[in-house]
């Protein structure tokens, strides 16, 4: 009955109505099934529904291989994808290994994992992959989700953990809590990634080294203890994880694509034309009737500079006013041996901020390589501090408002002249990173708000 359900797709909802089972399985829909399962509220959680979807296909699907070979039908659990092997039966054959083999024979259920896992063929190591890949993002996004309520009930302080008074010492022990395993990182409430991640150690079975390699090691994001992004690796058959880069890890090669695309489709800029390249962004490009080209609606520049001797942050050194954030995107583990107190740096920032209003001067926030899971638009963009209206429309935004302008409250009274704030209209913000291009929407898409921001790849002559 399996075939018209796909396990794992509605992970955002805990529980379903007969009525969405109905209309997630379509003429597969098994009622005597659905009774089975029910509670007295006439809905089933999503993983006990899916898990039964599964372990009912891959019975079917065991009985119909074993009897087309003449023999009787084996036991349910020998089911395993075959060529035409798809996601949902990738899935189901995971979870009938683990739920349909008796609960109280660990070791049986074990052994037909173990010989599941090497009985697929190319297609269902790949629906085997894309299955592992899925269910790890799908578990780091409720990670992240948790963090970012523990951070949203602290106040989100960005001065916790790092500096700050005795309430921020004690949200950043809250915050720290959230977190209880040994690499810091919450075991979930729900077992579901576990039943799918099953993990087999080199003491779990004979036959370990045989699943080390017949599958392989992939690169995922995780979320850390601290709620900071990380690096960690998952093998697609043992599903162990690491986080540091295991021994026999083979890194993807680049794909021709992007061999011919060093830009990854993103605009380009000379540094000779760079300043009349910013003026553009920040001011737009009104429509043209005579051609019907649409207007370009203003942005604040992103800048991209790869050179090794950071000539784009060294030109803003002389011709502008720098903010260094990248540090903000460290691990809590890097910024303590640093001594890194996110407090000064962004209190720093607001001080460079206002020397640029008041001077006319632009102002280069260097976010470096921050990366994705900062939160740094959410966390660390305060009023007080660097108004999130500083990253739209190269920071014009941030100066307008009557009859006081937005950025108001980044002033402190002996910053004003005779008790007035006063900006040169010449003040403007770029944004400057040194991600390679065809990392910078994926890496920068949660710390900053790219719907304001038009990225430019900085070029240095031929």
């Amino acid at each position: 009955m399996g075939g018209g359900v796909s396990s794992f797709q509605k992970e955002e909802k805990s529980f379903v109505t007969q009525e969405e089972a109905k209309a997630l399985a379509g003429d597969a829909f098994d009622e005597d099934l659905w009774n089975k399962k029910a509670r007295d509220d006439g809905t089933v959680t999503v993983g006990q529904w899916n898990e039964a979807v599964a372990a009912e296909a891959a019975a079917a699907a065991a009985a119909t291989t074993t009897t087309a070979e003449g023999g009787d039908p084996g036991p349910t659990n020998s089911a395993v994808p075959g060529p035409a092997a798809t996601f949902a039966e990738a899935a189901a054959a995971r979870i009938e290994a683990l739920s349909v083999a008796d609960a109280a024979d660990a070791g049986s259920s074990l052994s037909l994992h173990v010989e599941a896992m090497l009985a697929l063929d190319e297609t269902g190591k790949q629906a085997q992959k894309e299955l592992v890949l899925s269910t790890v993002e799908a578990r780091e996004k409720e990670r992240k989700r948790e963090v970012k309520a523990k951070a949203k009930a602290a106040n989100a302080d960005y001065s916790k953990g790092l500096s700050g008074t005795a309430e921020d010492t004690k949200a950043e022990k809250d915050f720290a809590d959230l977190m209880k395993e040994t690499d810091g990182r919450k075991a979930l409430p729900t077992d579901r990634f576990a039943e799918i991640l099953r993990v087999v150690k080199p003491e779990d079975t004979d036959r370990y080294e045989e699943l080390r390699g017949f599958g392989e090691w992939v690169k995922v994001q995780v979320i850390h203890g601290d709620g900071l992004p990380g690096v960690g690796y998952i093998h697609t058959i043992t599903c162990e994880e690491a986080f540091s880069k295991p021994h026999d890890y083979v890194e993807p090669q680049a794909t021709e694509e992007k061999a011919e695309d060093p830009y990854a489709g993103l605009a380009t800029c000379d540094m000779e034309d760079i300043l009349e390249c910013i003026a553009t962004i920040i001011q737009g490009v009104p429509a043209d009737e005579a051609t019907g080209a649409a207007a370009v609606e203003p942005k604040t520049p992103l800048l991209v500079d790869n050179s090794e001797e950071g000539k784009m942050l060294n030109f803003f050194k002389y011709k502008g006013v720098v903010v260094e954030l990248e540090a903000l995107g460290w691990s809590r583990k890097r910024q303590a041996a640093e001594k890194v107190q996110a407090a000064k740096v962004m209190e720093e920032c607001r001080r460079r901020c206002v020397v640029a209003m008041k001077h006319g001067k632009t102002l280069c926030l260097n976010v470096g390589s921050m990366g994705q899971g900062c939160m740094f638009k959410e966390v660390f963009c305060k009023e007080t501090t660097l108004n999130a209206l500083a990253f739209e429309e190269g920071g014009r935004r941030l100066i307008a408002g009557k009859p006081k302008p937005f950025c108001k409250k980044m002033w402190k009274d002996k910053e004003m002249t005779s008790g007035e704030i006063m900006i040169d209209p010449e003040f403007r913000i770029v944004v400057l990173t040194s991600h390679l291009p065809g990392e910078v929407l994926r890496e920068l898409a949660e710390p900053l708000p790219l719907e304001h921001l038009s990225p430019i790849v900085v070029t240095f002559g031929s």
